[in-house]
């Protein structure tokens, strides 16, 4: 997370440092030499200082904003948020603090109080495009997106080096299923960073090849559909004919229906009972396995047709798999 830097000059840093060895640190002695430990990096001794600027003063707005940062930079996002709230508490007025508490929240996923953070960051700055661009990012997770892109177009028109609001804004237009849009935004983050290029480009392609899975999709279903009506006409002629005792023709038609759906317990059934009826007893056994392996409920069906006392040993076998 960035924050203002303030050129600091060696002599204040020694003057400083005089101070507060000679113990006579105010907390405004140990805020600036906080400042200064910020601006090289040393983020123990930066908030050690704060805390103590802080133990002499627990008031201190900016004190609590610095340390805020400091924790927000170790990403110990709940501590930050903690001293980002002390130091709105005793001063409104700090610069870009809901940007930062923003930022946390954002962090946090609670995108609600970050877009409100930022939104009132943006009353303040209203052409800020960092609060714009983490606003839009917000309402993007939040699922707002509509709201993302009128965001990311003010970026845009602040910023148009930005290659993120490009890129992000394409994500958006291809998750709405505006290629064409999302390709011109990818262009121009390419142009402005070509190390973009590479993810761009994947998201393409898997955008094309998932809108081909759906048109096969769309294609088999179809096929399967027709291949129902086709099925359930077959198997109404094919029941037709089995209640008309037609066992010979009825064997032909439910053939057809396996040959189309060979997931049909009932016609391995009713055809394996015509060839029962028939006396084809290897035929019928081997059709009465399959619509049992199918649908067991078959297995009483035939028990309540006296099959198995008809077939004898050959069925007692069957019935005991």
């Amino acid at each position: 997370m960035e924050f203002n830097r303030k050129k600091i000059t060696d002599t204040k840093e020694i003057d400083v440092n005089i101070k507060i060895e000679d113990s006579q640190g105010s907390a405004e002695d140990y805020f600036a030499r906080g400042e200064i430990n910020m601006q090289k990096s040393n983020w123990n001794a930066a908030w050690s200082d704060f805390s103590k600027a802080l133990e002499q003063n627990n008031k201190y707005a900016l004190a609590y904003f610095k340390r805020g940062i400091v924790y927000h930079q170790k990403n110990q996002l709940q501590n930050a948020l903690e001293d980002y709230n002390k130091a709105i508490l005793y001063d409104k007025n700090i610069e870009d603090i809901y940007y930062f508490r923003g930022s946390v929240y954002l962090g946090l996923n609670d995108h609600i109080k970050a877009i409100a953070d930022y939104t009132k960051a943006l009353q303040i700055k209203p052409t800020d495009y960092n609060s714009l661009f983490y606003r839009a990012i917000s309402y993007e997770k939040k699922g707002d997106y509509n709201f993302a892109i009128a965001d990311y177009n003010k970026v845009i028109e602040l910023n148009q080096k930005m290659d993120t609001a490009f890129f992000n804004r394409g994500k958006i237009y291809l998750l709405h299923n505006q290629p064409q849009n999302a390709q011109k935004d990818f262009n121009d983050a390419i142009a402005i960073n070509n190390n973009l290029k590479k993810e761009c480009d994947s998201l393409i392609a898997t955008y094309i090849k998932k809108k081909e899975l759906e048109v096969q999709a769309k294609k088999a279903e179809l096929k399967r559909q027709e291949m129902l009506v086709v099925v359930n006409k077959s198997l109404q002629t094919a029941n037709s004919l089995y209640e008309q005792k037609k066992y010979i023709p009825a064997i032909t038609h439910y053939t057809e229906v396996i040959k189309l759906n060979q997931t049909n317990a009932e016609a391995f059934f009713k055809r394996g009972h015509c060839h029962w009826l028939l006396g084809n007893k290897d035929s019928a056994m081997q059709d009465f396995n399959q619509a049992r392996t199918l649908d067991p409920e078959y297995r009483n069906i035939i028990l309540g047709l006296g099959i198995v006392n008809v077939a004898g040993i050959l069925l007692n076998k069957f019935l005991k798999k």
